[in-house]
């Protein structure tokens, strides 16, 4: 058990040994690449479809490992005021990965590019950010919480509860970054989702109990409602982390993205060790998605 932790805290610029023998299984049952090698995956699409995409490294997490995510655009399409942004990301609970966000990115590139309504997507200036892994630490060691035992998905700040966060380094440096990429580019924020697991569902804000956001707002989370039904069935829930979950939770993603910039901001719960099976209906998903952001409904 000493060696377990002393292991478990030394700091690494790459993956250790120790990470590389162990079994990458975590609480989602589903097993997961080194993290290095879903890094170098983001590298090879950048390399060979320069054109699309851009890898970034927008920090480090307390055990010295690049936090790191890809840019998916049109670099021939001219930056425009008021583009739209989708933010995809997974595993900030390190044991929860579901082997759908880190193939997200080839998707796009190489399936999604073929589908009309995608490609009206990038056509139009818009861009996708797929940051696989944003607890590396915690994947590497099976863990929720990253090497300080913080629980990064209550790190961020909610104004509403008064809440005041990011003190860990993972979810400082993920917001000072897309915060940055949003003032440059002028882009609106206009669909979040974060992968989680493991009940089978879609969670909106508020993750406490509050009252609803505006109708507007209300019509575009039920539009998700209503595709989530499309794709899944009837075994996938919708509606808020108190009255799926069961309890409340403060300082999460989604209520901060809300919030802040009224994004239509996301959970998505997967189920346990079934998950990652489900490819196919998540590519359908986001397709479906795309389509509703074209039209204004979502």
């Amino acid at each position: 058990m000493v060696l377990f932790f002393a292991l478990a805290h030394l700091s690494f610029g790459s993956e250790s040994v120790f990470d590389a023998s162990m079994d990458q299984k975590g609480g989602s049952g589903i097993s997961g690449r080194p993290y290095t090698e879903i890094v170098g995956e983001l590298d090879t699409l950048a390399r060979i479809y320069p054109e699309y995409a851009e890898k970034i490294q927008y920090g480090v997490t307390e055990g010295g490992r690049p936090l790191t995510a890809i840019k998916i655009s049109k670099k021939s399409v001219p930056q425009t005021l008021g583009s739209k942004a989708i933010l995809i990301a997974g595993s900030i609970h390190g044991n929860e990965f579901l082997n759908i966000e880190d193939r997200l990115p080839r998707w796009f590139i190489e399936e999604g590019m073929k589908n009309a309504e995608i490609q009206k997507y990038f056509d139009e200036g818009n861009v996708i950010y797929v940051a696989p892994i944003l607890n590396p630490d915690g994947y590497a060691i099976k863990t929720r919480t990253n090497l300080k035992k913080a629980d990064l998905n209550r790190d961020f700040t909610v104004r509403r509860k008064n809440y005041f966060a990011f003190k860990q380094n993972e979810t400082k440096a993920l917001t000072e970054w897309l915060n940055d990429e949003i003032q440059v580019t002028g882009r609106k924020l206009a669909v979040t989702m974060d992968y989680h697991c493991c009940i089978g569902a879609v969670l909106r804000p508020w993750s406490f109990k509050t009252s609803k956001p505006p109708e507007p707002d209300m019509v575009k989370f039920d539009t998700v409602g209503r595709i989530l039904r499309e794709v899944f069935g009837k075994n996938y829930k919708y509606g808020t982390t108190p009255a799926i979950l069961k309890y409340e939770a403060v300082g999460t993603s989604k209520d901060f993205y809300y919030e802040t910039y009224g994004a239509i901001a996301l959970t998505f719960e997967g189920k346990y060790k079934k998950e990652h099976q489900r490819f196919k209906e998540h590519t359908e998903m986001w397709q479906k998605m795309i389509s509703a952001i074209l039209k204004g409904t979502l």
